[in-house]
């Protein structure tokens, strides 16, 4: 097979190898072998060309493409960013509160005890 391999043949080849498990990105970059026969794996996932990042994201559960900004905009993944910097927000002067609490309190159990 080796010997009669083209190019096409072994851009799918190496399809297989970049995503083994995941049959749907199998296909696509399968699919995308016949356009583009000398893509890599970052061309493929981060280039925007042929899959759509935010719908990798949302099914593989990470982003394998780092340092690009995709914007969830109003999703569920969005909105738990933005409600996080806000209870953040809200609870901080809570956690100083409970921290000066307890500086005070080991304060006075070093006095008792001296």
């Amino acid at each position: 097979m080796g010997l009669f391999c083209g190019k096409v043949c072994k851009c799918k080849n190496r399809c297989k190898s970049y995503f083994p498990g995941i049959p749907f990105l199998i296909d696509a970059c399968k699919s995308a072998c016949k356009g583009d026969s000398s893509m890599n794996r970052d061309k493929f996932l981060c280039s925007g060309n042929y899959v759509d990042q935010q719908s990798i994201i949302l099914q593989l559960g990470y982003d394998p493409c780092l340092g690009d900004d995709i914007d969830f905009g109003d999703t569920v993944a969005g909105q738990a960013a933005g409600a996080n910097d806000q209870q953040w927000e809200r609870l901080q002067p809570v956690f100083l509160g409970l921290g000066l609490l307890i500086v005070a309190a080991l304060a006075i159990v070093y006095v008792i005890r001296k």
